[in-house]
């Protein structure tokens, strides 16, 4: 009965699936013909030979090539190849973004067009694809109003571009603009000198200072990103000075040909903006076009998706054997860091004492510590006047008195120097992979049970900081399912949206502060059972470096949370942490902690929680974790959590 009486409704059902796919069908085939006849409607202009390419194109389908989609930043999605730019004027058809073909036969008819600026033809506006049309239709230039572009050729002159670096600013843990790092690229002149080569660089422009308005709007694509180019020297003072990033640079093995490739279509990208998208879309990924289109054997844009990590595309470029040279530049921070640490702590406040204008110059108050030392003294405080200033935390009257007064010191010494080998840490790549997959068991008081977890991106705590910056974790998109065997219950366990930790120890000469932000949903255990809610944690605090390899930090913090299964829906509690991390050696890090919230909202109780845990890595790519929890309110009815899980990174 109940089957026959559903049998006419499936059967409508049936035929309106199938009318709806005619439909889809119907209008697909309606839209490419539509598509094409809007091509076909652009007139060429009154000349022969342009009609002439334009039926060699069609003839070599030349639309089809890798090369052509490369250039217009295409990508294939289910319906076809749709551009990643969203600027309209980088496309020479109304249809361009979405439509290789009208864009290619576009461009073609566009080359027979005149114009009184030069600048603004397409032989100048897009000449890395009026040179690869060239070369493909064999273009007799002779028959175009404009044939050589001399601006560019007055451009490659000038520049006369040499080589091409790809650059990692490192992340830094206390902005959250630069959770992942960056990368950008520099063209190498024929003056060999680094500083002076031409950085491009891709970013969201904004003016939000914010960090959670810059975080959500970045992920939602609601800024416009462009390339820029600036001196490199300005941007190893952005990055190396100002945000305490240190720099690496890989030098790629791109021939003069392949170089000039990428500098024609800069050109081409000028003014001309896409959405900017933080998790995919992003600096990472849109500089992957630029080494493409200068070797189009390249598929570097293939591999990524649903997120780009900057330090993923780096080891992409150097699985396929682009890097041939590999240099560090320390930043500011660290150069100071290292000078601080050959110094003993007296000698340590003397510089700080000395930068801060607290030590009289004039006294000879140095002249009880060796010429190494006094020189190692200054050069200290010299670097920290620096610092100082380009922080803004001194005036620029106050730096320069500061600085000619450790300057006159340092010409007492003559021109003796001291050696200071910064020591390069390991490099990015070299870390382990960002994406990780666990399995987990253990037992929840009584309760066993196994967890299945993924996380997209990108490092913890207790992962080896080998290649990362210690004392930072950044976590997005981890999501993890619980399967209880003796209840044969499987449950969504949680969903980390963002969890992000910065510790900052505190020193001498930085007084760092550290801070936390977790959202997402977690099962909490209340009235007797796990209910799923959602979860705001954020807290500020400062850490301390007790001894190498330690952190102790103190964080107070805020908890908000909401579920159908609170009275009020909501609660929220105020609390703090207090945590200890050690590493033991550079393959096992343990992490100690107790914390404690209390609740105003929901019932207001007292929630302790006290832990433990410890990682040991077997290889860079795989990892053993123990943890134990204990968990209690008012102190009463301690629930305890003890698990075993294994990670493997890719």
């Amino acid at each position: 009965m109940i089957k026959n009486s559903f049998m006419p409704s499936i059967e409508k059902k049936g035929y309106a699936v199938m009318a709806i796919c005619i439909s889809l069908v119907l209008f697909c085939v309606s839209a490419k013909k539509t598509a094409h006849a809007a091509v076909d409607a652009e007139p060429c202009p009154d000349n022969a030979y342009c009609s002439e390419l334009v039926k060699k194109a069609e003839e070599l389908k030349l639309w089809d090539e890798r090369y052509w989609h490369v250039l217009m930043h295409y990508q294939k999605k289910r319906f076809g190849h749709v551009s990643v730019i969203d600027d309209p004027k980088f496309f020479l058809s109304p249809q361009g973004k979405k439509n290789p073909r009208a864009e290619l036969v576009a461009t073609i008819r566009s080359l027979f067009l005149s114009t009184e600026k030069e600048d603004e033809h397409t032989v100048c506006r897009f000449i890395a694809r009026y040179a690869w049309l060239r070369k493909e239709l064999n273009i007799d230039e002779s028959k175009l109003p404009i044939s050589v572009c001399e601006k560019y050729s007055r451009l490659l002159e000038s520049i006369q571009p040499r080589s091409v670096n790809l650059i990692f600013p490192t992340s830094h843990i206390n902005s959250p603009a630069s959770m992942f790092g960056h990368t950008l690229l520099t063209i190498e002149t024929a003056n060999n000198n680094k500083l002076l080569s031409h950085a491009i660089n891709y970013s969201a422009i904004t003016d939000d200072t914010v960090g959670s308005i810059f975080t959500f709007k970045g992920v939602f694509g609601m800024y416009k990103g462009y390339f820029s180019i600036l001196p490199y020297y300005m941007k190893i003072m952005e990055y190396g000075d100002f945000d305490y990033r240190d720099i690496w640079e890989y030098e790629l093995d791109f021939t003069q040909e392949e170089v000039e490739r990428l500098v024609m279509h800069l050109v081409e990208l000028e003014d001309v903006y896409s959405h900017y998208f933080f998790f995919d879309e992003n600096c990472s990924f849109n500089l992957l076009f630029l080494l493409e289109v200068a070797r189009p054997s390249l598929r570097l844009t293939d591999d990524f998706n649903l997120w780009v990590v900057p330090v993923d595309t780096i080891r992409k470029v150097e699985a396929i054997g682009l890097v041939k040279k590999i240099n560090y530049r320390p930043s500011e921070t660290t150069r100071i860091k290292y000078m601080s640490s050959a110094l003993d702590d007296k000698k340590q406040i003397e510089a700080k004492k000395l930068a801060l204008g607290k030590l009289d110059s004039s006294a000879g108050v140095l002249e009880k510590y060796s010429r190494e030392d006094r020189i190692r003294i200054i050069d200290l405080a010299s670097e920290y006047i620096k610092f100082l200033f380009s922080r803004g935390k001194i005036s620029q009257a106050d730096y320069r008195k500061r600085f000619r007064a450790v300057l006159g010191l340092r010409s007492e010494l003559s021109n003796e120097t001291v050696e200071y080998n910064y020591p390069v840490p390991e490099n990015p790549l070299r870390g382990h992979e960002s994406t990780r997959a666990s399995l987990w068991g253990g037992f929840y008081g009584s309760r066993k049970y196994m967890d299945l977890e993924f996380r997209p991106a990108y490092h913890e705590f207790l992962d080896s900081d080998r290649g990362y910056v210690e004392s930072g974790q950044i976590v997005f998109g981890k999501v993890s399912c619980r399967y209880y065997p003796e209840e044969n219950k499987f449950q969504f366990q949680r969903f980390d949206i963002l969890d992000v930790v910065a510790l900052a120890p505190m020193t001498r000469f930085f007084k760092s502060f550290s801070w936390k932000a977790q959202t997402g949903l977690v099962q909490k255990y209340f009235d007797d059972d796990e209910h799923l809610a959602y979860r705001l944690d954020l807290g500020a605090g400062g850490s301390v470096r007790p001894w190498p390899g330690s952190m102790i930090y103190l964080l107070g913090e805020t908890s908000y949370n909401m579920s159908t299964h609170y009275r009020d829906f909501v609660d929220l509690g105020f609390g703090g942490t207090l945590g200890m991390y050690q590493k033991i050696v550079s393959f096992w890090k343990m992490h100690f902690y107790a914390r404690d919230i209390y609740n105003l909202v929901e019932d207001f109780n007292n929630k302790l929680e006290l832990g433990a845990a410890q990682q040991v890595h077997f290889t860079v790519n795989t990892a053993m974790e123990v943890t134990f929890a204990a968990y209690t309110h008012e102190f009463r009815n301690w629930e305890k959590e003890l698990r075993v899980g294994l990670h493997i990174f890719f």
